[in-house]
């Protein structure tokens, strides 16, 4: 099985995992070792598949216009790096098909709710750790974001 890469920086690791499970695309959290120095929030691993080239580039598109500031750069297997500002969805599947990996940025502040994702923008209400890139906790919220997006997709799709 072969898998193919995708980096999440700030605060995108939770809409990536809905968009991932709104289109059913399959993938599998990296293990993160406690201690280990890590420059991305987390690596979610998706299993290639002739049908996850188009579902990823829905995904891509979708994450940058759904929010400003987004950001998704693409590695080709030739170490070759491309914006995916701009670019429409058959464009980006023709470069994903060539590519090894993608990093995801959001460097906007998530809502307590999670509703970053529909673009709800709402005050931060004070609390410590929204963001769990800059926390020394970040294994545990990683699980939390990961079992918050698994128990959306759940809802959302009973």
């Amino acid at each position: 099985m072969e898998y193919f890469h995708v980096h999440v920086f700030g605060d995108s690791f939770g809409p990536i995992i809905a968009l991932l499970n709104e289109h059913d695309v399959k993938y599998q959290i990296r293990e993160t070792r406690s201690g280990a120095v890590m420059a991305a929030s987390g690596v979610i691993e998706l299993l290639q598949s002739a049908a996850m080239w188009g579902a990823l580039a829905t995904i891509v598109v979708t994450f940058i216009k759904s929010r400003n500031g987004r950001k998704v750069t693409i590695t080709t297997k030739d170490n070759e790096v491309t914006h995916a500002e701009g670019l429409s969805q058959i464009e980006l599947e023709g470069i994903l098909q060539r590519s090894k990996s993608l990093v995801a940025i959001d460097p906007n502040k998530t809502s307590k709710n999670g509703n970053e994702r529909w673009g709800n923008r709402q005050k931060k209400s004070g609390g410590m750790g929204d963001r769990f890139s800059s926390n020394p906790l970040c294994g545990l919220k990683l699980i939390l974001a990961i079992f918050k997006a698994e128990l959306t997709a759940f809802i959302g799709h009973s």
